[in-house]
């Protein structure tokens, strides 16, 4: 499965107009971008936008597995629209209660805020130091 957001460059366009079975030649993943093994360390991620889908993928494998794993994630968006698989996250939440999810919208201008978004009630602005602080225990920092 890959994610990505649909947009205006011929690339993601094309991408968006192919039909479902068709084969497509891919590449990747490269790197090691996996979950530590050591389940006493805490994990956080930082994440923002599409670049959510890799933790995406290591929470549902913990949540599904019911490993140990004490995770935070703090996920920065334009807007409470915006946030990706925010269902899953929040039900993973209700089951996982090693997991903690902190969502943070960027997007202040009140004009552009719908009536979802000014009634916000997580983290505003981006994710910065204090945020952190306020969310993270002294042997998770």
């Amino acid at each position: 499965m890959i994610s990505t957001r649909i947009r205006d460059s011929p690339y993601k366009q094309r991408l968006s107009s192919l039909e479902e079975g068709v084969k497509v030649k891919v590449r990747g993943p490269e790197g090691k971008f996996v979950l530590h093994e050591d389940y006493s360390k805490p994990i956080v991620f930082l994440s923002g936008g599409i670049g959510v889908t890799p933790f995406r993928s290591m929470i549902k494998y913990v949540t599904d597995k019911q490993l140990p794993i004490k995770i935070k994630m703090f996920d920065s968006n334009r807007n409470e629209q915006n946030i990706l698989y925010k269902n899953e996250f929040n039900e993973w939440v209700n089951t996982n209660k090693n997991l903690k999810i902190v969502f943070a919208i960027t997007e202040e201008d009140s004009e552009k805020q719908s009536s979802t978004s000014s009634s916000w009630t997580g983290e505003r602005g981006r994710i910065d130091k204090e945020i952190l602080t306020k969310h993270l225990s002294s042997d998770e920092l």
